[in-house]
């Protein structure tokens, strides 16, 4: 087990509140199966300066979500959903931040 600290671990409690709020509105708008919010250290998120995540929207090994990947309409939605999700994040940040 790494137990190494990074730069990016300086923003764990950023990225596991972006990460919730994310997950979160994927699953509600998006109305597919919650595979879960999962922990990593990842080398592209180790030396992050801000908060970040990796976020996997579906699995082109599957053949309906490849099929559906095709489609810009189906790869706009996700980017909403996103967004949305984003936007959720920061609202939450801004109220904890206004509170400290």
């Amino acid at each position: 087990i790494d137990k190494k600290s990074y730069p990016g671990n300086q923003n764990d409690g950023w990225n596991s509140l972006a990460g919730f709020y994310l997950h979160k509105t994927l699953v509600e708008q998006l109305g597919d199966v919650d595979r879960g919010l999962k922990r990593s250290r990842l080398k592209i998120l180790k030396n992050l300066k801000c908060p970040g995540m990796l976020v996997e929207l579906a699995f082109l090994s599957h053949p309906e979500t490849a099929r559906m990947l095709q489609s810009s309409t189906y790869r706009n939605k996700l980017a909403v959903i996103l967004a949305n999700g984003i936007r959720v994040y920061g609202k939450a940040q801004l109220r904890l931040i206004r509170r400290s």
